[in-house]
């Protein structure tokens, strides 16, 4: 077994190089709508409360059980979807998590009962935690250093968008041909994660930091090459293959400097690529 693995310092020197453009404006639309969705869908449990309730004859502690095993749901998912990104990637997850949230999002606007309601809920919540885990640190991998701290204040403008969104909606009569409106809310809450969800499938790359750390070079580079081709980037922007390798390998952090250098940790990933380290 290999003593060292490949250091993700010299990726990050050749995403500065490429830049800011095309790919992270892109990104930053999905990732702004991920954190739009944890607002929005966390916020609608308290617009629907009293019709909710009404419905369905409940008491204000009856109706506690929809927010609190969501909130608790959405808390642990957002560290189990931390650790399986650590393990199997950041592309299924980031695809999965949005997808999750829009359909269950949409499934408990024809909820047949209250547990029914609470149940698609918590599944929403599941997708919820997984976006507030993996959307900010997806962004950050893939953008060059010295626009970090400026464009990753607009991901989370996306959650403050959503609570607009949300309150705005709510102002409105969306009740119509005896369709309750919280229904209708609920419907409108979750809309504009489907379309999002489907691009996200399309945009799908793994992030080069997280390949290096698997030590899948040449699946880093293939990355590099077409962030370079989406930015519109001169040519030589990437080096070739075999310089890149050599290069990469160059950056080798020996094992025994730490015993947790073998692998990409998700908590230590939020603050070390931040700052670049």
């Amino acid at each position: 077994m290999p003593s060292a693995v490949i250091s993700s310092t010299y990726v990050e020197r050749v995403i500065e190089n490429i830049g800011y453009g095309r790919f992270q404006y892109w990104l930053l639309l999905l990732c702004s709508v991920g954190f739009f969705a944890v607002c929005g869908e966390t916020l609608v449990v308290i617009f629907i409360q009293v019709q909710v309730m009404r419905e369905y004859g409940l008491t204000p502690t009856k109706y506690a059980f929809l927010p609190f095993p969501t909130s608790l749901l959405s808390m642990i998912s957002s560290a189990l979807f931390g650790y399986l990104s650590d393990r199997c990637g950041r592309k299924w997850p980031f695809v999965v998590t949005l997808l999750i949230s829009g359909l269950a999002g949409i499934a408990s606007a024809f909820s047949w009962s209250f547990w029914s309601l609470v149940m698609f809920r918590c599944i929403v919540a599941i997708g919820l935690g997984g976006l507030l885990s993996l959307d900010f640190l997806i962004y950050v991998e893939f953008t060059p250093e010295s626009r970090r701290c400026l464009y990753s204040t607009v991901v989370f403008v996306g959650g403050c968008i959503g609570v607009l969104y949300l309150a705005g909606v709510n102002l409105a009569d969306l009740s119509f041909s005896n369709i309750p409106q919280w229904r209708v809310l609920l419907i409108l809450a979750a809309a504009p994660l489907i379309p999002t969800g489907i691009l996200r499938w399309y945009f799908r790359c793994e992030t080069p930091r997280y390949l290096m750390s698997r030590r899948k070079v040449s699946e880093a580079h293939k990355v590099l090459l077409h962030m370079a081709e989406e930015n519109k980037c001169d040519e030589h922007t990437v080096p070739g293959l075999d310089e890149f390798t050599v290069r990469a390998e160059e950056e080798v952090v020996d094992k025994s400097s730490s015993a947790e250098s073998k692998k990409l940790g998700f908590f230590e990933a939020l603050g070390d690529i931040y700052h670049g380290e």
